[in-house]
């Protein structure tokens, strides 16, 4: 009997609904990432066959689908940490655009949540 596969907390992924493939969650600090990123995510998710991107109600970007015999590929293709932190730890820290592009911002928030990001998350 073939064991029910999990959550990999050291390759960042987490196991699915089907329980045959993952989730692959790249660590975005402050939720801000650039048109090349977008690309390579794109790339990689046509190389896999990967169906679904989405975001998340977290405000990071998920990878649905992805093969557990692609998860390294994948990643390396990515050139991208992991964040999809599993269990019991702070999560990536989201903010509002704030005084950078809102006209109704007060503070730069995406500074302040970059500097708590690096401070707290994953522990």
């Amino acid at each position: 009997m073939e064991a029910k596969k999990q959550n990999i907390p050291e390759k960042g992924v987490l196991v699915q609904r089907d329980m045959e493939t993952y989730a692959v969650v790249p660590y975005f600090p402050g939720g801000v990432v650039d048109s090349s990123t977008l690309r390579r995510i794109a790339d990689v998710a046509e190389k896999y066959n990967i169906k679904t991107i989405k975001t998340t109600s977290e405000g990071r970007i998920a990878i649905y689908g992805v093969k557990e015999e692609d998860l390294d590929n994948v990643w390396v293709d990515l050139g991208l940490k992991p964040g999809g932190h599993i269990g019991k730890c702070v999560r990536p820290a989201k903010s509002c655009i704030g005084n950078i592009y809102c006209k109704n911002g007060l503070q730069n928030s995406v500074e302040m949540s970059l500097r708590i990001d690096e401070h707290y998350c994953g522990i």
